[in-house]
Order: structure tokens, then sequence, then C-alpha cells
């Protein structure tokens, strides 16, 4: 035909492959899938001859049939067996190591006919059928190769790269694919029929998350769907110790796709500042483990008064400043763990947030009402002054009055002023100004000194106390005024 298509000139787009194996009993069908790149290469061969390797390189290699013996009367049970499953699955592990671009299973559904169980098969449906499972969709009517394909789905799909894996034992194949969310699957096939195999697993170029999820399908699973005791359907499992380099047990007549996510990381580094009484809200972001939502909690330290933890965000009111350290941990939904430190400060309510708290969107379009200068309650104090005291702008308030206290320790009296300051970090520089005749004010702190700070307890504020340095008993004691002022950088 080849010959004929070429003295035609004409080039056929592909080529199409059946392939059923002839008996072979169990252990000479779990052999028979590394037939397949000898399959691809006589055919690649055979085009290369008859069209010439430049025309032929154009054309695809298909396969459009195969499955396991479902022909052959001796041992057309295996059909419906395990064995044939696991052929399913080294076939295709195979096939992706191959030319070809794509390949059947022969077929979903087809027909049972009744036949004889041969005691050197591990076998015990004694009918066979080239479907995945009978003609109704019962799940006691799906064959293991339907199960063992919904395994296999989890190693790779569109996009996916298949890479190098390797095995020293002919009896547990492994086959690998690097996803294309940057994750590696793990294919591996135990063809022994009672032995327990353990393999060495090593991944380079990832570093993968701690836990990882297992997909699987074996004699555990068939002998559930013999007896009608426990799942007949694959096992969905999470495994722990994963790293770089792991062991791992493969139960005897086993598939197995494992399931390495990149280890889980906080990408949030840093958090931006915040202000007491406005609203804040800070994305929290990781990447790697298992996708799908992330759960966080403080792992150590405190979060700012008012802020909390909501889905992936960091969101709140503060209602107290300063710097506050924690720890945010991540976790993802199969126990992978992520920590983060993380700081937060969070400033004095600013003037201009003041300003939107206290007036409506009308008054504060009018800087006679709101502007730092303006003085809306006429109490004597400006906008800038009510807003320093953390005061309201529209309740007057008696103005800041200066005492003569004693000070106990030496029995001396001293001017004094008492006020409420914001705490740091703030907007505004508080400055005391001393003067002995109301006309010229001096900032001094050798003239004017602070003598203490006492926190209001609301997170906002401080009471603080100023008294002049010369006590008026001093001989030659000149009369003094204290004032407060307040400005804006």
């Amino acid at each position: 035909m080849l010959a004929t298509l070429r003295s035609l000139g004409i080039t056929p787009d592909f080529v199409i492959h059946h392939k059923y194996p002839p008996y072979l009993g169990d252990a000479g069908l779990l052999q028979h899938a590394t037939t397949w790149a000898a399959d691809t290469a006589d055919l690649r061969q055979q085009l290369n001859d008859y069209l010439g390797t430049a025309t032929a390189s154009g054309v695809e290699l298909i396969c459009t049939e195969t499955n396991g013996p479902i022909t052959n009367n001796k041992n057309g049970v295996q059909s419906t067996s395990l064995i044939t499953g696991l052929y399913y699955a080294d076939s295709l592990g195979q096939i992706l190591q191959t030319e070809f671009k794509g390949c059947t299973w022969w077929n979903l559904r087809n027909g049972r006919e009744t036949m004889a169980l041969d005691p050197s098969l591990y076998a015990w449906r004694a009918y066979r059928d080239g479907g995945m499972m009978s003609g109704t969709p019962a799940p006691s009517d799906r064959y293991p190769a339907s199960y063992v394909a919904k395994v296999t789905n989890q190693f790779a799909g569109g996009g996916d790269t298949i890479v190098s894996a390797s095995s020293n034992y002919q009896r547990l194949a492994a086959y690998a694919a690097k996803r294309a969310d940057g994750s590696v699957s793990v294919l591996v096939i135990n063809k022994h029929a009672t032995a327990t195999l353990s393999g060495l697993i090593t991944v380079a170029g990832l570093t993968p998350a701690d836990h990882a999820v297992a997909y699987a399908y074996g004699i555990a699973q068939d002998e559930a769907a013999r007896t009608g005791v426990g799942s007949p359907d694959i096992a969905q499992t999470t495994i722990a110790g994963v790293s770089s380099s792991f062991t791992r047990s493969f139960p005897p007549y086993s598939v197995t796709v494992l399931s390495l996510k990149p280890a889980l990381a906080v990408t949030t580094t840093t958090l931006g500042g915040a202000a007491a009484g406005v609203a804040y809200a800070q994305a929290l972001s990781a990447t790697g483990g298992a996708g799908g939502s992330i759960t966080w909690t403080v792992a150590s330290g405190a979060l700012p008064p008012g802020l909390a933890l909501g889905g992936a965000a960091l969101a709140g009111t503060p209602t107290a400043t300063g710097t506050y350290s924690f720890t945010l941990q991540a976790a993802d939904s199969i126990g992978n763990l992520a920590t983060q430190s993380l700081t937060v400060s969070v400033a004095n309510v600013p003037f201009a947030s003041w300003v939107a708290q206290n007036f409506t969107p009308g008054q504060q379009a009018n800087p006679g009402i709101s502007a730092p200068t303006a003085d809306p309650d006429h109490d004597g104090l400006s906008n800038l002054i009510e807003f320093a005291l953390n005061r309201s702008p529209f309740t007057p308030n008696a103005p800041l009055v200066s005492t003569i206290e004693t000070d106990p320790a030496d029995q001396q009296s001293y001017l004094t002023l008492t006020y409420t300051r914001r705490k740091p970090p703030r907007d505004v520089t508080y400055h005391i100004d001393i003067s002995s005749d109301l006309a010229t004010w001096t900032e001094d702190p050798a003239q004017v000194h602070e003598i203490s700070a006492t926190d209001d307890g609301n997170g906002l504020t401080e009471t603080v106390k100023v008294r002049s340095a010369t006590p008026v008993q001093a001989a030659g004691f000149q009369r003094q005024f204290l004032r407060l002022r307040v400005t804006q950088p």
C-alpha cells in the first residue's frame, strides 16, 4: 500500500495502528506493554523506507484500537480482570514516551461473553468483555480498566510534559510527568502478584510539598467488587514525609499515581501600614501545595487590635497604634504548612481621616468649617487642635489651663500644663512654648520639661504633663505662661 501511495504521489496524513496482545498469561501480558517502543520504531521505519525520510516525517502515528487479549478463547477473561487494568496503565506510560499522537482503548462498552475461568490466571469474572464496563452503568459493572483509567487521569493531561523516569526492577514500572502547574506526577505499577515493593523516589528540579495525594487501585478494590465488602472505587489518600528523595511502598498488583505539588510558600512578605480608626484590608497569598483554598491562622504574636484574618485577607479597623509583629501560618487542604513573619505599623488617625469621620461631604467642601484653622464650635480651639487633643469639632470645650503644682520631692511649685496627646506614629507635631509676656514665645526643652506621659488605655492617646523648669519660689522668678501649639508636616 505504501509503495502504491508513493507511486501515485500521495502522502498520508497519518497511519492507524491496532494492537491486541496474543495469549501470554498474566506475567507475559504484564511485560507486553514494553513492546510499544518497538511497534513505533517498526512503523516509522516502514514509512521511511517507502516514502523517504523527509516525506515520512510529516506522517503521524495513531493507535485507534488497543486492549488486552479479548479475542483469545483461553485468556479472554483477562479482559475483565485486574491484570488488564495494570496493562492499561503500563501501556499508557509507554505510549506517552513514543511519537504516537493518540491512542484509543477499545472500547467503553462492548458486551459480555461467558467463559470458563482459567486457574492459571488472576481473574474471577467468568466472562470476557471488550469494554471498560458492561452495558449498564452500575458501578458494580465497571471493570478494573475503567477504575485504573480514573487513576491515570491524575497522571497527565494537555499541556503536560512526560519526563524521564526509571526503575531498576522489572516488575515495578515507573513513569513521570511534569504538569503545567509546576507539579510532578509519578505513575507506579507493581506487577508482582504477592510482594509489596518499595521504591526510592528521587525528584529533580522540584522541592515538593511535605504532603501529597496518592491515587491507587489494586487488589483491595478488586476484591471489594468481588465480595461487595468495601469500596471498589479508587483510593485517594494523603501521604506525608514527601521530599526530593523519599521511599514509598506499593502493594502487589496495583497502580498508583503520586501527585507531588511544589512546596507551599507564603508569597505575602510585607504588609502595608495602617491607621487607627481607618478601615484596613490586605490580601494574603501563597503558592504551591495542594492548591485550592488556604486556611490562615496566627502562629505566634498578636494582630493589631481591630484586625482579624478572614478568607485570604487581613482586614478590619485598627483601634490602637503601635508596631505589631506576628507570624502567619498558611495550611492547604491536605496538611501542608508554611509560615511567614510579618509586621504591621498602625499610625494614629490621620487628620484627613478625622475630618472624613467628623464632617459631612458638604462640610468637608467648606473650608470655613473643616479646614485645620476653622473653629466650627467657636470654643477657641481650631480643628487641628481639636484633632490633636482627640476632641469633637462640634462640642465646645474649655481651653487648656496652666496650673501651679507642688512637687513632693522638693516641695517646690511649678507652672504645669496637662493635655491629651495622640500616640505615635502620628501626623502632627506637638510643641510646648513658654513666654513671660504673652508676646514672645519660645520652644526650649531646657525651660520646659515633660515629666509624665500616661497611657489612656484607648490605644490612641496618652495624658501628658509638662512643667516649667524654674520653680515659682526661685529668686528673681518672673511670671510665666505655657501654651500648646500643634503643627502638621
